[in-house]
């Protein structure tokens, strides 16, 4: 599964994509992420699945188009 990673967040990956193995849900995944990368367990940021930003619990398949999006503010 490949993660795009946007803004502040790629100071934590030190990368703008990174992959995973195969991931049950959004849950599973930000708690893969802290584990591998514990940084981000301090930072703000939502999930993006498909453009779409999320903000439950859902499925994930190994073809959606996941993305990392730190706070933004419009203007």
């Amino acid at each position: 599964m490949e993660i795009k990673v946007f803004g502040q967040l790629v100071d934590v990956f030190g990368a703008e994509n990174i992959s995973t193995g195969t991931i049950e849900n959004v849950e599973a995944l930000k708690a893969d992420l802290e584990k591998r990368f514990p940084a981000l367990a301090e930072k703000t940021f939502v999930v993006a699945v498909n453009r779409q930003i999320v903000h439950e619990n859902i499925s994930l398949g190994d073809k959606e188009e996941i993305a990392l999006l730190p706070p933004f503010s419009g203007g």
